[in-house]
């Protein structure tokens, strides 16, 4: 009776193109999962396998399917879900070739190394790989647990991302996790440490050292192996080509904000202070009224040619800042910040006698905006 049924299961080995033919035959995976016993997921994933093989078909592919169904006999049903799903990762007009390239190549070997070499021929033929492993990226779970109580989450993303997120978990469960007094297993640990990352702001304790009160400000334009330092600070040039020193960037920055909150060491406010400047010189930076102001006097971009809302630009000083220019919408104007970078070497900007922007060429020639917003804005509307 063994040898019987080991029989049976050896010749059942050797026709998987037979048993996909049979389901996708019935029609219907789940009724012959029940029929015959089989898991219904197993039962659709032959199904699938079966539809490829024998089902509809573009008229230009069926002779290149031909070729793959004579090459198919003695594979087991296992070998052909493995070349199947593989082949559906490449476009259709190749698909059938791989399907014969590996199917030829599939005898002696076992399912392992035929996966290892699908996945090897599918990233040789889609150059895009890593652009699609990026697109796939995704995170799910389930909306009901199942008889144990137990909800799944499922990731799946660029296997380089993974490797880093499986690395950082492991390396925190290893702090809180001892192999000889935990009564946890290391994945159960695991999940432990992913909980609380996730549900808590830190996977640490809080540091018991008090700091002193720190500001953190960031200035694009600074490099640090740029210019000299002095007394006041490093010294740097600004998108609009002016020089200042950290310190007076500093001053500036901390004047617009206008209002300092201090507290105490558990976050209750206990001082307010305003933040003006005491060396007597005007903000450098434009306020929000004043930026407002200016556009709605200009509309958009004040290089000509540039339809970019001027609400959205940077504001830059006719008389620059450091040459005694003053910050108010006089002596300023809004510029995008492509044409804004253009200044100096490229053009200057300057207002004719009715306050309207103009872009002074490198040879001297000027230039006037023209544009269908002119007529509508806050400048052309005054002057009606």
């Amino acid at each position: 009776m063994g040898m019987n049924i080991l029989a049976a299961l050896d010749a059942l080995k050797r026709q998987g193109l037979e048993l996909a033919h049979a389901v996708w035959q019935h029609g219907k995976p789940d009724s012959f999962a029940e029929d015959y016993g089989l898991p219904t997921t197993e039962a659709r994933r032959f199904y699938r396998v079966g539809k490829t093989l024998f089902g509809p078909c573009q008229l230009e592919l069926k002779k290149d399917r031909n070729v793959v169904l004579h090459a198919l006999p003695g594979l087991s049903i296992h070998q052909l879900l493995i070349i199947d799903a593989y082949c559906r990762k490449i476009g259709p007009n190749s698909r059938f070739l791989l399907w014969r390239e590996l199917a030829e190549a599939a005898p002696g070997r076992t399912l392992a190394e035929l996966s290892e070499l699908a996945k090897k021929r599918v990233r040789e033929i889609n150059p895009n790989t890593d652009k699609n492993a990026t697109a796939l990226r995704r995170v799910v779970f389930s909306t009901s647990p199942d008889i144990n109580g137990q909800s799944h989450l499922l990731a799946r993303g660029p296997a380089e991302h993974m490797a880093h997120i499986t690395s950082a978990l492991e390396q925190v469960t290893q702090h809180h996790w001892n192999r000889d007094t935990d009564d946890r297993s290391f994945t159960q640990a695991m999940f432990d440490s992913l909980y609380q990352l996730t549900t808590t702001t830190s996977a640490h304790p809080e540091p018991t050292q008090d700091y002193g009160v720190a500001i953190v400000v960031r200035i694009p334009e600074l490099n640090r192996e740029s210019l000299a330092s002095s007394g006041e600070g490093r010294e740097f040039m600004t998108s609009q080509g002016a020089i200042m020193t950290t310190r007076q960037y500093l001053q500036a920055q901390l004047a617009n904000t206008g209002y300092a909150i201090i507290t105490d060491r558990n976050n209750h406010p206990v001082e307010l202070h305003h933040l003006t400047k005491t060396d007597g010189t005007q903000p450098r930076f434009a306020n929000r009224a004043q930026r407002f102001a200016l556009a709605c006097m200009q509309g958009v971009c004040a290089k000509p040619g540039c339809h970019r809302y001027a609400l959205n630009g940077q504001a830059h000083h006719i008389i620059p800042h450091h040459q005694g220019g003053q910050t108010n919408p006089a002596n300023m104007v809004l510029l995008c910040p492509t044409h804004h970078a253009e200044i100096p070497h490229h053009g200057t900007i300057y207002k004719d006698s009715e306050g309207k922007p103009m872009w002074r060429n490198p040879d001297g020639s000027n230039r006037e905006g023209r544009f269908p917003i002119h007529d509508i804005n806050g400048q052309a509307l005054g002057c009606r």
